[in-house]
């Protein structure tokens, strides 16, 4: 009988995603993130470069960089006294020596997964799918510092078994990285994490950067969104949403007076506008952000707001535009605003509001006056955002050859199988050359073999 050693996988490395949606501050020199594809838009390009606009072009390999100031295909820089490595997505350290990603298999029967997340992740949470809040399920770090890392046995672990491939002899774990624990947006990733053929996959899907906010929770709205008065319509390509929607689709919320509206009001100002999981206020999974407080978008989602308001001249309609997104804690957005209806046109005056983020983003608020105040709102659904679209895929060079035992079993079986059919086969042949000899005849005229063909036999011809 023969015995196969079964190694276990040597270290796979993966890699990042840059987004600076989930963290607009990513950006330097004065540039700005383009929020629709997570980019840095280098406003002084002929100057600067990078991903995140932090390179000087004037420095590139300058003193006192040296071929090896820099790991991993990170780019140096210099001014002559110090210079500094700026990596690329799949490394960070002082050297870019530090993988973002890293899975260890070498224990054979379990598996390490460090990950370094970009960015601002104070607010952020990794753990093992469909186990948030499972301390036995989530990373944690040794210091500030540190990668967040986990080790799991891949059976009988605390964290539940890992996925088993019989046929290929792997076991996988797949991971959540959320950038704010409480949101969930397209920004967030998914990573699976592959012992068994040294291949470590990442796939994209979404997150939010931002403080949460409480906002409406004492409105009790429902899911009223009609109203004589105003619409209040959401859309995604000009259609109005009656299903489900997918993350990072493009939602347009529209705020407008109806006929009947416009007969009693002659204005109308979006004081608020929130987003939360549709629970009960009280509920201990009840997750709330802003959009909009006090007539001004906040930073609470700015990370997936698409457009800020703006105001139709001609329909006098005000309109945002945000990505889908859900919080953790259930897969229902309700989506609500606090509309205040002026009968005076002047009491609807807007307010002041710095929408680029450099002030504070709040304006004044103002006493509230006699006219009528609606709270409006609607319910979305968002899909299971895993797997996302978008799979990137790293390969590393395993130093062993990993052979399942099925694998070897079915080889081995189809083999001897081959040797015995090789063998009837053979003995067949022997047997139909020697039977046609006991046919053949002497012909006593011509003292000659003569072959009666009409006796020959070709039976267990092979």
């Amino acid at each position: 009988m023969l015995f196969f050693a079964i190694l276990a996988t040597v270290v796979a490395t993966g890699g990042a995603v840059f987004d600076c949606g989930r963290d607009p501050t990513l950006c330097q020199a004065s540039s700005v993130c383009n929020m629709a594809i997570g980019q840095c838009i280098c406003d002084n390009a002929t100057t600067h470069t990078g991903r995140d606009c932090s390179i000087v072009m004037a420095n590139l390999d300058q003193t006192p960089c040296t071929n090896t100031s820099c790991q991993n295909a990170g780019t140096c820089t210099g001014d002559g006294t110090n210079s500094n490595c700026h990596c690329t997505e799949d490394f960070t350290g002082d050297q870019c020596e530090i993988p973002r990603y890293l899975l260890d298999c070498s224990g054979g029967t379990n598996m390490t997964l460090s990950i370094v997340p970009e960015g601002n992740f104070v607010n952020g949470a990794i753990f093992i799918e469909g186990r948030q809040g499972d301390v036995n399920c989530e990373f944690t770090q040794a210091s500030p510092d540190d990668p967040y890392t986990i080790t799991l046995d891949h059976t009988e672990s605390s964290c539940s078994d890992a996925d088993y491939n019989q046929l290929q002899d792997t076991y996988t774990r797949k991971v959540v990285i959320l950038y704010n624990s409480d949101q969930v947006t397209r920004r967030d990733e998914l990573v699976t994490a592959v012992c068994g053929d040294n291949i470590l996959t990442k796939q994209t899907s979404t997150v939010t950067i931002g403080m949460l906010n409480q906002g409406l929770r004492d409105k009790g709205l429902g899911n009223v969104p009609l109203d004589s008065d105003i619409n209040f319509d959401m859309t995604l390509d000009g259609n109005v949403i009656n299903g489900d929607l997918s993350l990072g689709d493009d939602v347009t919320v529209e705020v407008a007076l109806a006929e009947a509206g416009s007969q009693k009001y002659q204005a109308f100002r979006l004081e608020e506008c929130s987003a939360t999981n549709n629970l009960l206020d009280n509920n201990v999974d009840y997750r709330s952000a802003n959009f909009i407080e006090n007539s001004c978008h906040v930073p609470a989602l700015a990370s997936v707001t698409l457009q800020p308001m703006t105001t139709n001249s001609t329909t006098g309609s005000v309109t945002f535009m945000f990505d889908a997104f859900k919080f953790s804690k259930g897969d229902n957005l309700l989506i609500r605003c606090r509309i205040k209806m002026c009968e005076a046109a002047a009491n609807c005056v807007p307010l002041g509001c710095d929408l680029t983020g450099a002030g504070t983003g709040l304006g004044r608020r103002r006493r509230r006056n006699v006219d009528q105040e609606k709270v409006l709102g609607r319910v979305l659904t968002i899909r299971d955002p895993l797997p996302a679209n978008g799979e990137r895929t790293w390969t590393t060079v395993s130093d062993t050859c990993n052979v399942s035992t099925e694998i070897i079993g079915v080889i081995i079986g189809m083999s001897i199988l081959i040797f015995f059919l090789l063998a009837i086969c053979t003995a067949l042949a022997i047997r139909a050359l020697f039977g046609n000899k006991q046919h053949v005849q002497k012909d006593p005229f011509s003292q000659s073999p003569k072959t009666q063909l009409s006796h020959l036999s070709f039976q267990g011809r092979c």
